[in-house]
């Protein structure tokens, strides 16, 4: 039973507090939906993205294509040594402000990825 929310804005970040009643006790659930920085990097070439941590991967794929001209589809994005899902979103991938991302792309017309 949620029995108050209260709602602030704050610059680039929106903070929710809900008070919950359960066994007669108060618990506190805060949830930021913040705007976070990413770096993504191939080769020598270093790109900054301001983005939600709702935003899903493959949309921050699709920012991609304008720098890189080649289909999102050829692009996979790897959080250290971890592939990152393009249907989930940079939160549920575990993606924090300032992480570097690695972006490796698949040639044209060939099967491979680059290493």
């Amino acid at each position: 039973m949620i029995t108050r929310k209260s709602q602030e804005n704050r610059t680039n970040a929106r903070l929710v507090i809900m008070d919950i009643l359960k066994d007669g006790l108060f618990y506190l659930k805060i949830s930021i939906m913040d705007t976070i920085y990413v770096r993504v990097k191939r080769e020598n070439m270093t790109i900054f993205f301001v983005c939600r941590t709702t935003d899903s991967i493959e949309s921050l794929r699709k920012r991609l294509v304008t720098f890189y001209k080649i289909q999102n589809t050829d692009m996979r994005l790897y959080l250290g040594d971890r592939l990152l899902d393009p249907t989930s979103n940079i939160y549920d991938q575990d993606v924090k402000n300032n992480s570097l991302l690695i972006l490796k792309l698949r040639a044209k017309n060939q099967l491979e990825w680059e290493e």
